[in-house]
């Protein structure tokens, strides 16, 4: 601790709760789907008072990412079997198992989140106030510059930084690529299906739902692994063209279409920018269960300029459930 600032932060009684850090882990760790609450995925390792939560907090969430389940304690156990969070040299199973000890409601791990992030932003303010005043006593800012100062440094308090991990954890990780279709989509990422007005973009994402949804191959190339939930969002083409399409890729597999149970289909196109359409959009997912999504097209979901309402192309968003 260098600076006035600092030794002063060092003393100041700083807004956290343990138990509530506690809490949104040990949700997290007992229910799948912590992750699709928009309140959980919005969190961030800094966000934690701790550094050992948010070294918890990281693993399950790299969990997540890898498509394993959150609330398998074995898979997450082994990841923390070797860890030491620097809390007294404590593991990470012991600090897992005071986590899990805690008196807690998973199906309040939203609330828990809003109140971590709300702490870490207050944490951040009194840093921010501290240090202004710090330099407004050392004479180190003018006072012209005061109100860009106060921006700016307002900004970064209630935003955080990019998460950055070093070389030896890149190295250490655990990184693989689990292909839906083969050499096409990966599982957990999202991909664009991009070409030039009438370059059959909608044929071409209606085989892609049915090849996910058959474990067949797509566009008679590419093989499925394994078939998927799927759901086709398409508003721009109407019912009859996407009928006729949809049945004609499906005769030639030897399915008929209606026995594509593991595809779904709606005429109605989200509006992304919208949170009661997130939300609506969420719902549909979450009660069909889909791992992938198609929204075609992509202009018809989002607000956007005219010149590039004319060249957008299709989305697809592959989820975990």
């Amino acid at each position: 601790m260098n600076t006035p600032t600092e030794r002063l932060l060092a003393k100041l009684p700083e807004p956290y709760d343990i138990n509530i850090e506690r809490g949104l882990l040990s949700g997290i760790a007992v229910r799948a789907d912590a992750f699709d609450i928009e309140e959980v995925a919005s969190i961030e390792r800094g966000d934690f008072f701790l550094p050992a939560h948010g070294v918890i907090f990281s693993t399950l969430q790299s969990m997540w990412r890898a498509g394993e389940p959150t609330d398998d304690l074995l898979v997450l156990t082994r990841r923390l079997k070797e860890t030491t969070l620097g809390a007294g040299n404590a593991s990470g199973v012991e600090i897992l198992s005071e986590i899990l000890s805690t008196k807690s409601n998973a199906a309040h791990v939203a609330t828990y989140s809003r109140s971590i992030k709300e702490l870490a932003v207050r944490r951040k303010m009194i840093a921010f106030g501290l240090r202004l005043t710090e330099k407004a006593t050392s004479g180190s800012i003018a006072i012209k510059d005061v109100a860009a100062e106060i921006e700016r440094m307002g900004q970064s308090a209630v935003s955080s930084d990019f998460e950055v991990m070093t070389s030896a954890d890149l190295d250490d990780g655990e990184y693989d690529l689990k292909y839906l279709i083969e050499g096409v989509l990966v599982k957990d990422q999202p991909c664009m299906i991009g070409g030039p007005k009438k370059s059959l973009k909608t044929n071409i994402s209606i085989d892609l739902t049915l090849a996910l949804a058959g474990g067949g191959c797509f566009l008679g190339r590419f093989p499925v692994p394994r078939p998927v939930k799927v759901g086709l969002m398409s508003g721009e083409s109407g019912g009859a063209t996407i009928q006729e399409t949809a049945r004609r890729i499906a005769a030639k597999t030897g399915i008929p279409l209606r026995q594509y149970k593991k595809a779904f289909w709606s005429f109605d196109i989200p509006q992304l920018g919208d949170p009661s359409h997130r939300a609506r959009l969420k719902r549909f997912v979450a009660k069909n269960k889909l791992e992938v999504l198609v929204i075609d097209p992509t202009y018809l979901a989002m607000a956007a300029p005219p010149m590039m309402r004319r060249t957008s192309s299709p989305w697809v968003r592959c989820w975990r459930h």
